[in-house]
C-alpha cells in the first residue's frame, strides 16, 4: 500500500515537471519574440527569457530529484508571477485607452 502511494506521489512529480518545462520553453520562446520584435521594452524579452530558463530548471529539477527541491520551483514562480505582473503594468500603461486595438 505504501510502495503505490509513493509510486503515485512519483507519478504526479513527473506530471508536474512536464508543465514547468513546457512553460519555461514556451516563456523563454515568448521572451526570445519579444527581443526580436522590438514593440515593447527589450529588459521585459530578456526578463522572460530569465524566468523561462529558471522554470526550466526548476522542472528538470522536480524530474529527477522529485518534490525534495520545491524552493527552486517556488521561487521560479515568484518570478512568473513578478513577471506577468510587470507585463501587464507595461501593457496597461502603453493602451491608448481610445478603443483602439
Amino acid at each position: 500500500m505504501a510502495l503505490s502511494a509513493a509510486e503515485g506521489v512519483r507519478h504526479i512529480e513527473q506530471g508536474l515537471s512536464g508543465l514547468a518545462i513546457n512553460l519555461g520553453i514556451t516563456l523563454a520562446l515568448c521572451g526570445g519574440a519579444i527581443i526580436s520584435s522590438r514593440v515593447l521594452a527589450r529588459w521585459l524579452g530578456w526578463a522572460a527569457v530569465l524566468v523561462g530558463a529558471a522554470l526550466l530548471v526548476s522542472g528538470v529539477s522536480i524530474y529527477s530529484l522529485g518534490f525534495s527541491q520545491h524552493v527552486l520551483g517556488f521561487w521560479a514562480g515568484v518570478l512568473l508571477l513578478a513577471w506577468m505582473l510587470t507585463a501587464a503594468v507595461v501593457l496597461w500603461r502603453r493602451s491608448s485607452g481610445d478603443g483602439d486595438p
